[in-house]
């Protein structure tokens, strides 16, 4: 079962689809490690079809991550 990786020790590999969480909210994502947000980094949705993603969190505010669970 994968754990949550607090951004500080580690970051996820460039375009890694990842769970990512600000504490409150978790949403599925890429990270862009080309295009940083000051010293944080540049969420993209990770483009799953169908569906639609919005922010409801800062960027920066985002403090863990962990790889995306098997499928069933």
């Amino acid at each position: 079962m994968p754990k949550w990786i607090s951004i500080e020790k580690e970051k996820p590999v460039h375009r890694q689809n990842v769970l990512i969480s600000d504490g409150n909210i978790v949403t599925a994502a890429q990270a862009d490690l080309v295009f940083l947000v000051g010293d944080g980094i540049w969420w993209d949705e990770c483009g799953f079809s169908g569906h639609r993603w919005e922010w409801d969190f800062d960027m920066k505010a985002i403090s863990h991550w962990m790889p995306l669970p098997e499928a069933p």
